[in-house]
């Protein structure tokens, strides 16, 4: 069982969050703070390139929505906070700054490689580089500004630097203009482990 975080982008259950976390789901189910569980009835919109996704929650209606605010305008040293479900800690806060936006071609040779095996050969991604504390269980999940808006999509982290990145949520809003036309489920985008694991876990449970 996997542990990640996402965003609600729209009132009728789309939420965004990082592919190579729902791309490792054959099913699943999204859970709120105040207790409300909605299945994942599957993909609203994907985007493997910048690794993002859209999902779409199986009979949600009425969601509060998150502001998304590509600012391009950010300065070094602004206050974020990273949300997400730190190694299974739910739904935890942690501040940090900005440190700067770089690019992937601006990467560590290191870096770069680690970012092509995760995301493949595609743009040169705008990350935010900011330090506030990312573990797993925080892929997906949101870094906001002082006022609640949403600057970018938690994606990785550089352990030996201690820096977290964000892709800018600008590639999230192009997302949105491209949704699929119809809800593709999950097991259309699954990885082969992902498969090989449910059918594993169905075989065991019949």
């Amino acid at each position: 069982v996997g542990v990640g975080a996402g965003v609600v982008i729209d009132p009728s259950g789309l939420v965004a969050t990082s592919y190579h976390l729902s791309s490792d789901l054959t099913s699943g189910v999204a859970r709120f703070q105040d207790g409300r569980v909605f299945a994942i009835a599957g993909y609203a919109a994907v985007d493997p390139e910048n690794d993002l996704a859209i999902l779409q929650l199986k009979d949600a209606s009425g969601l509060p929505v998150a502001k998304l605010n590509s600012d391009t305008s950010l300065q070094p040293l602004t206050s974020v906070v990273a949300i997400g479900h730190p190694r299974g800690v739910e739904f935890a806060l942690h501040d940090g700054k900005i440190s700067r936006r770089i690019r992937t071609s601006q990467l560590s040779d290191l870096s770069q490689r680690f970012v092509r095996a995760l995301a493949g050969p595609g743009p040169d991604h705008d990350w935010i580089q900011h330090t506030a504390v990312l573990s797993d269980g925080n892929s997906g999940g949101p870094l906001v500004n002082e006022q609640g808006e949403v600057l970018g999509i938690n994606t990785w982290v550089d352990r030996q630097g201690g820096f977290g990145y964000a892709l800018d949520v600008a590639a999230l809003i192009a997302l949105q203009e491209r949704q699929l036309e119809e809800v593709a489920p999950l097991e259309a985008y699954a990885t082969q482990e992902a498969r090989r694991k449910s059918l594993v876990l169905n075989t065991s449970a019949e």
